[in-house]
């Protein structure tokens, strides 16, 4: 286990070989995870810098600012290593609560994102509606592209 992180962060970050995870205050572990979604785009010229982004805690827990300050650390420490990569996020909607989530993430979005794009879209099923996000550095050479092919997406899916 391989501390990361450990001095920008409210709460210490670990690496091992199933990725991040950290602890908050009430000792519960947050495993956080950025897996392969490059196959997600349908554009042949995007390369495999495109990341699924997800984190869970092991029980359900108290609001606590420090877990956010922990991922947005982690969010941006993610990005200055290659401004070139991109994450995606899909709310979960297991609780109904995915709308308040998307709400959560566009706030975090606005007030700690200044280097950063998101583009939003809605993914409507018969049974739910889904919202997902596009995040990546302002200086993303190949912005437009992603852009494109995200849109791209819920035309396909709405088909």
């Amino acid at each position: 286990m391989e501390k990361v992180l450990d001095s920008l962060c409210p709460y210490k970050v670990y690496r091992d070989e199933c990725g991040l995870f950290f602890y908050n205050k009430e000792d519960i572990k947050y495993v956080v995870s950025f897996t392969d979604n490059s196959r997600s785009f349908f554009d042949d010229t995007l390369h495999s810098k495109i990341f699924d982004f997800g984190f869970e805690p092991e029980q359900k827990t108290k609001f606590d600012k420090r877990v956010r300050d922990t991922l947005i650390t982690i969010l941006i420490d993610f990005f200055s290593k290659d401004e070139e990569r991109v994450i995606t996020f899909t709310t979960d909607g297991s609780d109904r609560k995915q709308l308040a989530r998307k709400r959560l993430f566009n706030f975090w979005s606005q007030k700690y994102g200044s280097n950063f794009l998101k583009y939003d879209i809605e993914l409507k099923t018969e049974d739910d509606n889904y919202y997902s996000s596009l995040i990546l550095h302002e200086n993303n050479k190949s912005k437009e592209v992603y852009y494109n092919s995200f849109f791209n997406i819920e035309k396909d899916l709405s088909k």
